[in-house]
């Protein structure tokens, strides 16, 4: 007769806190039997730290010469102050990778699980950015319930997709070509060189848009192409902006890169009328 699930469960649980436990409490104590200083020994108490303490010739072997039981007392010693040191480490690593995550929660970052998962999403607003190689996350990602600063760069040349999301003016007081220019006049005040070349309405994410293309001067990467596709409901503006290499050919600027259009598609702006997909 098979034994009863509740009792397979305490004997699991049993098994699993033998396995983790003992260790921690039985390595000290073997070797300070073995003539080894048990508080060397005092946080390698894993499998490992205890496999490695039972296979250590003891110190205190009778018959041994006293130098070699200094020799065997250092060998234990080294090994067990090694794995504690290796413990002790995780353990910082550990605490600092959390402090890390809470900071970045509390100012808007991107966590751990988000960075490690290629994606990060608003804590605030339905706004969600999917990505891999050869993206990055930019370093002044910022999350607020007021505003939204996120996006991705390739730091191999330079490309990059922004989103901006934060409280609108209020029509009455800034119409929307006047919004548009502000944007324009801003992108060519950045430069000397940086150059207009056209402005249109499309859809864009399921929603229609003002798009501003420019030719831009950047110290790091060259001359760049950039849209920027703006949309404004009277309560939140928001701003999607590309850039990416481009040369003196004027149909560079339709030349959006593959890797940029991947990116586009795993991008959701559900709010601000915004739909779920992108379409370029």
């Amino acid at each position: 007769m098979p034994p009863p699930p509740d009792l397979l469960f305490v004997l699991a649980l049993a098994a699993t806190a033998a396995v983790l436990v003992l260790p921690v409490a039985v390595t000290p104590l073997i070797a300070a039997r073995k003539g080894f200083k048990w508080y060397f020994w005092l946080l390698a108490g894993s499998l490992f730290g205890l496999l490695v303490v039972a296979i250590l010739p003891a110190a205190n072997t009778p018959g041994l010469s006293e130098e070699e039981q200094q020799r065997r007392r250092q060998k234990g010693d080294r090994a067990g102050s090694g794995l504690t040191f290796l413990t002790l480490a995780l353990i910082v690593f550990q605490f600092v990778s959390q402090v890390k995550d809470a900071f970045r929660r509390i100012t808007g970052g991107p966590t751990a699980e988000q960075v490690e998962g290629s994606f990060w999403q608003s804590r605030f607003h339905p706004i969600r950015v999917a990505y891999g190689p050869p993206w990055t996350m930019i370093d002044a990602l910022r999350d607020s319930e007021d505003r939204v600063l996120a996006g991705c760069i390739d730091n191999a040349d330079g490309k990059s997709y922004v989103i901006v999301a934060e409280p609108d003016v209020p029509q009455a007081e800034m119409t929307d070509e006047e919004v548009f220019d502000t944007v324009r006049e801003e992108m060519l005040d950045a430069h000397p060189d940086n150059r207009f070349i056209d402005e249109t309405d499309r859809q864009f994410h399921g929603a229609l848009c003002r798009r501003l293309r420019f030719r831009i001067q950047t110290e790091k990467w060259g001359t760049m192409c950039t849209y920027v596709h703006i949309r404004r409901t009277g309560e939140r503006y928001l701003a999607v902006q590309w850039s990416f290499p481009c040369g003196e050919d004027p149909a560079d600027i339709d030349r959006i890169p593959p890797e940029l259009k991947e990116l586009d598609r795993g991008v959701r702006l559900y709010a601000n009328g915004l739909g779920d997909s992108g379409t370029l």
